[in-house]
């Protein structure tokens, strides 16, 4: 009867202790988040998909550092910040008019920009305290990857002399809007021929974080043909200008596992003519071009320190009929050997969009969408084999031709 008694306890506390098996896998099940007929759906591993809102009008879905919470936008004009809780499968609204949110890498708290105020709420007390104000005056942050702090930037002012500099700052989380915490890290350098910028985009930080890159964003008109590619040392003593870019968040990324950086670099604001895969590598700074002549990049994941997946199509003019615009397919590049492999193919005026690599399922996920403008979503092995439909009737009638549009639509945890 002893051993009986103790082998219940044993079990009762392993349980406790580690969890039950499916407990386990539901835990390192890949999980999409996806817009279709603008309302949001989830999908967790093999299980059925859940539809999550009706009759709304959801973009940006992005997952929390654990998985557990979705903050979306909802709205056309995209300003109302709400909420998810899949545990529970409630929804909340955060706030009515934001600019820009982002979710801690380490917590369950979510940042949110709004009229310039950066403020922070822990979402799983939200009934206690709905936020707290962090600082005045910001034009873009992102968390730095401690969870700790922020870098923040300001907007630019138009004075009878010109523009003044964009100026970086570094925030702590408990800042509660005091002057005397906020400490200034960087000044942009002033309008010139060679750089113009009055706000700037996120901030994105290398594998060792010893390097931060962003976009300086010029006045909205010249944003729309380009943005400059900046990279800074974490000790803000190195600035360095990389090249032209669309304003596009997802077209520069770092490796894991190095210090090189990815961007389709090119002016214009049409993606169907000059933009080309970059890459440099720090603190050494020397460009690689990996695009062949007569093609684009729609876009782009890295897989590793040496392998990029891109989205490739034709170079070609601009044309209103977007049956008449090339479609792009995936290509493998080894940035070592210079080596460069077709995944896949076209198909009937169809295209392969965003891929994105899945580092724990070690899998590659991207968007297959035809000329009906609806998306499949596909997952496969590297090299394009083993290919397999995860999610079908993505989207919502809008047709998105870059990686950076179906981003809006389309959110992975891994």
């Amino acid at each position: 009867m002893k051993r009986f008694v103790s082998l219940i306890c044993l079990l009762v506390i392993t349980t406790a202790l580690f969890g039950s098996n499916s407990f386990a896998k539901e835990e390192h099940q890949l999980k999409v988040a996806f817009i279709r007929d603008n309302d949001l759906w989830i999908k967790v591993g093999q299980n059925e998909e859940r539809r999550v809102t009706d009759g709304e009008f959801i973009r940006h879905p992005k997952w929390s550092y654990d998985g557990n919470w979705l903050a979306f936008s909802k709205g056309e004009a995209e300003r109302e910040l709400w909420v998810y809780d899949l545990k529970s499968n409630n929804i909340q609204r955060v706030y009515d008019s934001i600019h820009q949110f982002q979710w801690s890498p380490i917590e369950t708290k979510l940042a949110f920009l709004s009229n310039g105020v950066l403020n922070v709420t822990d979402v799983t007390k939200m009934k206690e305290q709905k936020f707290e104000n962090i600082a005045l005056g910001i034009g873009r942050f992102s968390w730095k990857p401690n969870g700790k702090e922020f870098l923040v930037s300001s907007m630019a002012n138009l004075l009878p002399t010109g523009w003044t500099s964009v100026e970086l700052f570094t925030v702590p989380v408990g800042a509660n809007l005091n002057p005397e915490k906020m400490r200034h890290f960087f000044s942009l350098p002033k309008q010139s021929d060679e750089f113009f910028a009055v706000m700037t985009s996120p901030f994105q930080w290398s594998d060792d974080g010893k390097w931060i890159s962003f976009l300086g964003i010029p006045t909205a008109s010249i944003s729309m043909d380009m943005n400059t590619l900046c990279v800074i040392s974490d000790d803000g003593k190195v600035f360095q200008q990389l090249g032209k870019m669309l304003s596009f968040d997802d077209w520069f990324q770092w490796a894991p596992h190095s210090n090189r950086l990815a961007f389709i670099e090119g002016e214009g604001r049409f993606a169907v003519k000059n933009k080309h895969l970059m890459v440099n590598e720090f603190p050494v700074h020397q460009g690689l071009s990996l695009t062949p002549a007569g093609y684009v990049e729609k876009g782009f994941t890295w897989i590793d320190g040496v392998q990029i997946i891109v989205s490739r199509a034709k170079e070609s003019e601009w044309k209103n009929d977007p049956k008449q615009r090339p479609k792009p397919s995936l290509y493998h590049i080894n940035i070592l050997t210079k080596h460069q492999t077709a995944i896949t193919s076209l198909e009937n005026g169809e295209g392969d969009y965003m891929p994105f690599y899945l580092p724990n399922s070690k899998k590659l996920a991207w968007v297959h969408a035809g000329e009906d403008y609806t998306g499949t979503i596909f997952v496969s092995d590297l090299d394009g084999k083993h290919k397999q439909a995860l999610v079908k009737d993505v989207g919502d009638g809008t047709l998105y031709e870059d990686s950076n549009s179906w981003s809006k639509i389309i959110s992975y945890f891994d």
